[in-house]
Order: C-alpha cells, then sequence, then structure tokens
C-alpha cells in the first residue's frame, strides 16, 4: 500500500463535534506496478476550507515521528483484530520511498521462535494529531487478495478514556 499524501483541512466556522484522531492501519503491501498519483489540489474544494496539516511523505526512511506512532506486536493487548500477522517498525515493513509511504507485508519467522508468521505495518497520530471538523484527504493504492484487509479509519481521541466502540469510528476505506 502506498500513500502519496495525507491532507487534513478544516473549516474557519467550525461545528463542534467529536474529537477524531487518525488512525491508519494498513494489513499489507503488495509490490505491484507503481501507480500514478495525481497532485491534489484544494482548488477543487470549497475556498472556506485551509491547510491545517499535512504530511507529503517526502523525506526517505521511517515516518515523521512527530506526526506518526506504530503498533507493535500482534494487537493481542485490545488493539488488534485477531491478526495473525505481527506489526512492526522494521524498515522492510514500514518506510518512506519514492514519495510514498509504503506497508509491506514479509513473512518470516518471529524472534525467539520457530513460528512462520507475516509481518507488517500500522502506524497511528494517536496523541499527536487530532482535528475538531474539516475535511481529510488521502490519497492510497490498496493491494486486494485472499486473507489481507487492508484500511484507513479514524477514532475518537478520547477512546483511551472511554474505550473502543464509545470513542466511535469513522471507516475511510476498508476493504474486506
Amino acid at each position: 500500500m502506498h500513500f502519496r499524501y495525507l491532507y487534513a483541512y478544516t473549516r474557519i466556522l467550525q461545528s463542534y463535534v467529536q474529537m477524531l484522531t487518525v488512525l491508519v492501519m494498513m494489513a499489507v503491501h503488495l509490490s505491484l506496478a507503481s501507480a500514478q498519483l495525481h497532485p491534489f489540489s484544494l482548488s477543487r474544494f470549497d475556498a472556506r476550507y485551509h491547510l491545517v496539516w499535512s504530511d507529503e511523505f517526502s523525506v526517505p526512511g521511517p515516518p515523521d515521528p512527530s506526526n506518526w506512532a506504530f503498533d507493535i506486536g500482534t494487537g493481542s493487548g485490545g488493539w488488534g483484530n485477531l491478526e495473525t500477522e505481527y506489526y512492526t517498525d522494521r524498515p522492510e515493513n514500514v518506510a518512506v520511498r519514492d514519495g510514498h509511504l509504503a506497508l509491506t507485508a514479509t513473512s518470516g519467522v518471529l524472534d525467539g521462535t520457530d513460528t512462520p508468521t507475516f509481518f507488517s505495518g500500522r502506524i497511528h497520530s494517536h496523541g499527536k494529531r487530532a482535528f475538531l471538523n474539516g475535511l481529510f484527504v488521502a490519497r492510497a493504492r490498496l493491494p486486494y487478495g485472499q486473507g489481507i484487509w487492508p484500511a484507513i479509519w479514524s477514532l475518537g481521541s478520547n477512546i483511551d478514556s472511554v474505550g473502543w466502540p464509545r470513542c466511535g469510528e469513522l471507516d475511510i476505506v476498508r476493504i474486506v
């Protein structure tokens, strides 16, 4: 899965709605032919919006730590969906390359075990970015196939105090 950019726009006159934290979870990335992603233009939208945050994924290496944090492990502590893969922060699973965020599935053996497993990346902005209202734009190339579940969603920033599902969830993209 490749992200070209992630923008958050907010209206000058905001309504009061629950704070949202952008959470990005991508199950796998398949290395297929590179897709052409066209630049985003705000002129396509109402002039009452103004840019408040963006990540262009323009610096090679790990995702910008001021915007993103990693979920590490299987999610058995409550944040997973009983996936069989193990989420890592390894460069082969999560990296910015050629102006895209690439979340890539690999297979191997978990350290300290002989058990074969799949590895992937899962990043989120919880505790780093929260928005009251607005227009959110993301451009992604999603993989498809048996046994994968790529998704982008947003959760309420109050998830730590009220838990899921009481914090709310907004599914942006989910391919099942």
